[in-house]
């Protein structure tokens, strides 16, 4: 798959889908990337490729540079376009995995979409030996099963918090366990307070026990 070998053409940006289902970027809004569009403008064109139906173009890689040419108010973008029937879907979510880690080191919450994709499209086992290592995990299931649940199970809030750093994984696999409900109040509460981690996980542990014994 030589993707210099494919066309470079100019798009308008409404005629690329703006539900972006290969992506790995989280958040999608950059700053960064926003910055440095404006200074020397984009260096590395998206890939994207017709979809099968729809008078559209679906992207293969470059998400973040669209939503953040959309936010600056740009109307049409230079993209390497793919025929429909030129690359798998594997292909395309392999294609994005190392246009991406081969340039950034991903968030936990990236790393979770990243292996919900490969699951996708490839036996667990092969993700454990072959892509765990890629993303820095270790080959476990527990881990696996984590980084994939912190990607689908979490909102976007909490989400956000634990890609910019503000709550640790250790905190983030224990809230993954509480209701839905009670993951938003401890979320707000813990982030209103501004707790270290040590505090987040006691509080998250009172949490439980009340719970319990409210249940019991």
């Amino acid at each position: 798959m030589n993707i210099q070998a494919y066309p470079l053409v100019t798009l308008a940006l409404d005629r690329i889908c703006e539900v972006y289902p290969f992506t790995m970027s989280f958040p999608l809004h950059s700053e960064p990337v926003k910055k440095s569009i404006c200074k020397v403008g984009l260096i590395n064109p998206p890939i994207v490729r017709k979809k099968a139906i729809e008078k559209e173009f679906e992207t293969i890689s470059g998400a973040r540079r669209i939503t953040a040419l959309r936010a600056l108010g740009y109307t049409e973008v230079a993209c390497r376009l793919v025929p429909e029937d030129g690359i798998s879907d594997l292909e395309v979510v392999l294609l994005n995995l190392f246009d991406n880690i081969t340039t950034r080191e991903f968030n936990p919450v990236e790393k979770g979409m990243a292996l919900a994709l490969l699951t996708s499209q490839m036996t667990r086992e092969e993700v454990l030996v072959s892509y765990m290592p890629v993303l820095g995990l270790p080959k476990h299931e527990p881990s696996l099963d984590l980084h994939m649940m912190i990607a689908k199970e979490l909102s976007g809030d909490i989400k956000i918090a634990i890609a910019l750093g503000r709550m640790p994984l250790q905190v983030a696999s224990e809230l993954i366990y509480l209701s839905q409900c009670d993951q938003e109040s401890v979320f707000k509460t813990i982030d209103y307070l501004m707790l270290n981690n040590n505090y987040q996980i006691q509080f998250i542990d009172l949490v439980k026990d009340m719970s319990f014994i409210a249940g019991s």
